[in-house]
C-alpha cells in the first residue's frame, strides 16, 4: 500500500511529531509534484500511498476514522518539525484533501497535519494481552500511540504549533438556507459535544462516528426541540465524478423533500456547511434504533401482542414498516437501505425509516448496500427495483423476531440460502412471509409482500413444507474443522492471520497460540500436528519473554505456561517444560482483578492445573497464595446481595464465570479438591452456597420473555454458573455441601429455550460454550437428555455456518470473517465438537488437562 523513501544519512527518533499530507485521488499527482521536492531537500523519511486505487480505499467509509486521508506520512528531525511543516504548507497551498481526524491542521489553506506518535513500531501488551502501538513518557511509561478518531497531545509535551493562529471555519448555508456564522468550533476537527453548529444547534451527544462524519443529537435553540444532525465530510467515498459524502447527504435532502408528506420518515429542518463538512438537520423520531430495541427488550413476538409489553408484536412492526415502504414507493422512490440500524423506534414503539442517502429516484443510482440486508441483485449493482426493498424488509423482520443479524461470511456460497433462513426461524409465525421476502427470486418477494398486506402469516416456507433441520455428519465436520484450525495455526506462525476477528492477542489462550495449541494437543494422531504444536509453544513462549505481558490465565502468561507444560508433557519435550516454568508469574498483590479471565481466580486455577501437569508442589503453594488474596478481596456479591438479574452485565460482574463469583468459586473448589486445605474450605462452601441462593431468581429472569441471549452464556450467565454447580454437586471433594443437580438441570432447560437467539457460535458468550455445559451435565449424570441438548446446539451452530454441510466454515465474532482463536474462533468450536464425539473428555481450561502421565497427588 505504501512506497517508502529513505534518507540514508538521517536517523529518525523512536517517536516524535510526525506530519501527514492529505489528498484525494484527483489531486494526488499534483500533491506529490509539489511535496516531494520539499521533502527530498530536508533530513527526513517519508512514505506515500502507492496508487489512486489505494487512496480510494484509504478515503472510504470502511477505513477507521484515524487513518483517513493520510496520503503521505513524514518522519522529520525533532528540530525540523515546524519549519518543514510550514514549507510543505507553502508548497501545497490551495490543495485539498479529507480531514485527518487524529491530527491538528498546520494551516487552513493547505492539507498539512501533525500529531505525536511512534516512528517505529514499539509494541506493548495491554490487560487483554493485545499488542498495541505505544509511545513512552519521560519516566518510561507506555501510552497508546495509534492514531484514533480524535486528536491526542502528550501531556508531557507542548504543542510545537501552539503559537500559530487558531484555525477556524465558519458555518455557511447550503442551497440558500442562510444561517449566521458560528465560530464555536473549527469545521476541520471532529465535532465535540456541547458546541453549537449553524448558529442554532447545540450538540448534546454523538450517536455514531465513522470516516464520512458523525450523526449527532442536538438541541435546536429556536424552540428547544431535539434534532438529528448528519455530518458529511469532504472527499470521503469520492468517485470518478468527484461526488463524495456531501453529495450523498445532499441527495438525501432531495429524497426527503419528495417524501415530506409521508408519515414515518424524517423531515428536513436545515442544510448548512461548516468548514469542510455539510450538515443536514432532521426531526428526531426516536431515541434508539430497532437494533437497540431488540438488544434491550428481546425479539418481537410472533403470536400476537404480549401482555407484559404491549406494542411489541411482530405483526404490528411488519405492517407499519410495509405501510411506510408502500408510501415511499408510491412517491417514486426505492429506499435501498432498509435495515434495523435505519429503523428508529419512538416512545410509543412505532417504527420510522431513516437514512435515504442511497435511495433511488431516477437516473443513475448511487451504489451502496448493507451486508445481510440487501438483495443479491442490489449487491450485484443491478438496476434498483421495489423488490430490493422487500428483501431488506424481510431481513429486518428476521432480525426483529430472532435477534440474529442475517450477516454471513463474506463471499460465502450460502449467503442467500432460504433454507438456512427457514431453519433459524424454526417455525415461528411469519416464517413463510420472511422466507418469501428474502427469496433470491423477485417475484416470490412480491407475493410475500401481498401476503403480508393481507394480514395472513404462515409458519411454512413457500413450498408448503415445514422447516426441517438437516442431519449432520459429525466425524466429517470435526475433521474438516480440524483442517481449518491447522490452517489458522500456520497463518498465525507466519504472520498471515489478519482476520478482524483474530484480535491482536497472539500468544494467549483466548485468541492466540495457547488456545489453538491446547486444542491441537487432542489431535496428535494426525500426522504433523505434533510439530505444529511444538512450534506454537516455542513461538508463544518466546514472544512472552520479549515483552511484559499480563499474567492472566486466558489473556496472558499463565495460559501460555499451561499450554507449554502440557505440550512438553505430551511431546516428551523437556525444553518446553523448562520454558513454561520460566514464564513470569507476578505476586498476588500485583494482580488487580479477582476474576477468572484476567485475575486471581484464573491465575490460581492455572497454577492448580500446572500442578496436575507437572507434579510440582510449588504450583499448589502459588495457588494457595492467590486464594488467600482472592478471599481477602472477595467479589462484591459476597457482601452485597443486590443483583439486577435482568441486566446481563450486572449478572456477569457479580455472579458470572468469567468476571464474577462462579469463576472464583470454581478455583477455590478445585484447589480444595487438590489439597484438602481446610483454610479455604469454608469460603469455597460459602461461594457455592451464594451461587445456589441467587440462581432461582436468575432463572426467573432468564425465563421471562425479556431475557437476553447472554442469560444463557457460559462467560456471563447460566451455563457458566451451572457448570460450576454441576462439578461441585458431583465432586468427591468433601466440602459437605447440600447441593443437588436440580438447579443445574433447570438452568439447562432454560438455556435451551434461549439457544436459538444466541448470536455467535463461539466458546466466549456463544453456542459452543453453552453446548459444553450440556456435555458437563451429561458427563456428571449419564443422562442422554443432555447429549441430545448438546446435539441441538451443534445444529444451531451449523445453521450459522458457511461452507457446505460436511465442510462448514464457522464465523468468528465479526460474523463475516473466520479465525482460529479458541474463545471466538474455530478452535473453540472444534473443542465442543470433539467433546460431542467423546463426552467424557475433560473441558479445556476448566478441568485439569489430560496428559499422558498422571501427576502424583499431595
Amino acid at each position: 500500500m505504501w512506497l517508502d523513501v529513505d534518507d540514508p544519512g538521517f536517523q529518525p527518533p523512536e517517536q516524535g511529531w510526525k506530519l501527514h499530507v492529505s489528498a484525494h485521488p484527483a489531486a494526488l499527482a499534483e500533491t506529490l509534484r509539489r511535496a516531494v521536492p520539499v521533502l527530498t531537500a530536508a533530513p527526513c523519511r517519508f512514505k506515500v500511498i502507492r496508487s489512486h486505487e489505494h487512496l480510494d480505499e484509504l478515503n472510504s467509509v470502511q477505513t477507521p476514522p484515524g487513518a483517513v486521508g493520510k496520503a503521505m506520512t513524514v518522519y522529520p528531525a525533532p528540530d525540523q518539525v515546524t519549519g518543514l511543516a510550514r514549507d510543505l504548507a507553502d508548497a501545497l497551498t490551495g490543495l485539498s484533501g479529507p480531514r485527518i481526524n487524529s491530527d491538528r491542521r498546520v494551516r487552513a489553506d493547505a492539507p498539512v497535519y501533525y500529531r505525536y506518535g511512534p516512528f517505529r513500531a514499539r509494541l506493548e501488551f495491554n490487560d487483554n494481552g493485545d499488542l498495541y502501538l505505544s509511545v513512552v513518557d519521560p519516566d518510561g511509561r507506555p501510552h497508546p500511540g495509534e492514531a484514533g478518531p480524535v486528536v491526542w497531545t502528550p501531556p508531557w509535551l507542548d504543542d510545537p504549533f501552539a503559537a500559530e493562529p487558531a484555525q477556524d471555519d465558519a458555518a455557511t448555508p447550503v442551497r440558500g438556507t442562510a444561517r449566521p456564522a458560528d465560530r464555536a468550533a473549527s469545521g476541520d476537527e471532529p465535532v465535540p459535544e456541547s458546541i453549537t453548529l449553524g448558529g442554532r444547534y447545540l450538540v448534546q451527544e454523538a450517536i455514531t462516528i465513522n470516516a464520512k462524519g458523525g450523526v449527532y443529537r442536538a438541541a435546536d435553540r429556536r424552540g428547544g426541540s431535539s434534532v438529528i444532525l448528519k455530518e458529511a465530510l469532504a472527499h470521503i467515498n469520492q468517485d470518478e465524478q468527484q461526488r463524495d459524502a456531501r453529495t450523498w447527504l445532499s441527495h438525501e435532502r432531495q429524497v426527503l423533500h419528495l417524501l415530506r408528506d409521508v408519515p414515518g420518515v424524517p423531515k428536513v429542518i436545515d442544510h448548512f456547511r461548516h468548514g469542510v463538512a455539510d450538515y443536514l438537520a432532521l426531526t428526531d423520531l426516536g431515541a434508539h434504533t430497532l437494533v437497540r430495541d431488540v438488544v434491550d427488550n428481546g425479539p418481537f413476538t410472533t403470536g400476537g401482542d404480549r401482555p407484559d409489553r404491549p406494542g411489541r408484536a411482530a405483526d404490528d412492526l411488519a405492517a407499519a414498516l410495509l405501510s411506510t415502504l408502500d408510501e415511499v414507493h408510491r412517491h417514486g422512490i426505492i429506499a435501498r437501505d432498509v435495515a434495523p440500524k435505519n429503523v428508529v423506534m419512538d416512545v410509543r414503539g412505532r417504527p420510522h425509516l431513516i437514512d435515504f442517502q442511497i435511495s433511488h429516484v431516477e437516473g443513475a443510482a448511487l451504489h451502496g448496500w448493507t451486508p445481510g440486508y440487501s438483495s443479491p441483485q442490489q449487491e450485484q449493482r443491478r438496476p434498483p427495483c421495489v423488490e430490493d426493498d422487500y428483501y431488506s424488509l424481510g431481513a429486518t423482520l428476521f432480525y426483529a423476531v430472532t435477534g440474529l443479524a442475517p450477516v454471513w461470511l463474506t463471499g460465502d456460497i450460502r449467503n442467500h440460502d432460504v433454507d438456512r433462513i427457514a431453519a433459524l426461524l424454526d417455525g415461528r409465525d411469519h416464517t413463510g412471509v420472511i422466507v418469501g421476502l428474502m427469496s433470491p427470486e423477485p417475484a416470490e418477494r412480491c407475493a410475500a409482500a401481498r401476503e403480508l398486506r393481507s394480514g395472513r402469516r404462515s409458519r411454512r416456507a413457500p413450498d408448503g413444507s415445514p422447516p426441517a433441520r438437516r442431519p449432520f455428519d459429525l466425524p466429517a465436520i470435526t475433521g474438516h474443522t480440524l483442517d481449518q484450525v491447522i490452517v489458522h495455526a500456520r497463518a498465525l506462525l507466519t504472520g498471515q492471520d489478519r482476520s478482524p476477528g483474530g484480535f491482536p492477542n497472539p500468544a494467549g489462550a483466548s485468541y492466540g497460540a495457547a488456545g489453538i495449541g491446547m486444542e491441537l494437543l487432542h489431535h496428535l494422531d494426525r500426522p504433523g500436528i505434533g510439530d505444529l504444536v511444538r512450534a506454537l509453544a516455542h513461538w508463544s513462549c518466546g514472544l512472552l519473554t520479549l515483552k511484559q505481558a499480563p499474567a492472566s490465565l486466558m489473556m496472558g502468561t499463565t495460559g501460555t505456561a499451561l499450554f507449554a507444560a502440557a505440550a512438553g508433557r505430551a511431546l516428551n519435550d523437556d525444553t518446553l517444560l523448562t520454558m513454561a516454568v520460566g514464564l513470569p508469574t507476578p505476586p498476588p498483590h500485583r494482580v488487580e482483578q479477582h476474576d477468572f479471565t484476567h485475575g486471581l481466580a484464573g491465575i490460581g486455577l492455572g497454577q492448580v492445573h500446572l500442578w496436575h501437569v507437572t507434579g510440582d508442589a510449588a504450583h499448589l503453594r502459588a495457588a494457595a497464595h492467590y486464594a488467600e488474596h482472592l478471599i481477602a478481596r472477595a467479589p462484591s456479591v459476597v457482601h452485597d446481595s443486590d443483583v439486577d438479574y435482568d441486566d446481563c452485565s450486572a449478572v456477569s460482574q457479580s455472579l458470572g464465570f468469567a468476571h464474577g463469583l462462579a469463576g472464583a468459586a470454581h478455583f477455590l473448589h478445585a484447589l480444595h479438591d487438590a489439597t484438602g486445605d481446610s483454610s479455604i474450605e469454608a469460603t469455597a462452601r460459602d461461594y457455592l452456597s451464594i451461587l445456589s441462593r441467587h440462581l432461582p431468581a436468575l432463572l426467573e429472569a432468564a425465563e421471562r420473555s425479556s431475557a437476553r441471549p447472554m442469560h444463557a452464556s457460559f462467560c456471563q450467565g447460566l451455563a457458566g454458573i451451572g457448570a460450576v454447580l454441576t462439578r461441585a454437586a458431583t465432586s468427591a471433594d468433601p466440602l459437605h455441601l447440600d447441593l443437588d443437580l436440580d438447579l443445574a438441570r433447570r438452568a439447562a432447560t432454560t438455556c435451551l429455550r434461549l439457544a436459538p437467539t444466541m448470536i455467535v457460535v463461539s466458546q466466549c458468550c456463544g453456542l459452543s460454550g453453552l453446548g459444553e455445559f450440556y456435555l458437563d451435565l451429561h458427563q456428571a449424570t449419564e443422562d442422554a437428555t443432555y447429549h441430545r441438548y448438546a446435539t441441538a446446539v451443534a445444529a444451531h451452530i451449523l445453521d450459522r455456518a458457511g461452507g457446505t454441510p460436511t465442510a462448514p466454515v464457522f464465523p468468528d465474532h465479526t460474523q463475516h470473517e473466520t479465525s482460529g482463536g479458541w474463545a471466538t474462533g474455530s478452535s473453540g468450536v472444534l473443542s465442543f465438537l470433539r467433546r460431542l464425539r467423546d463426552p467424557h473428555a475433560p473441558r479445556l481450561w476448566i478441568d485439569p488437562p489430560k496428559v499422558p502421565a498422571k501427576a502424583p497427588r499431595r
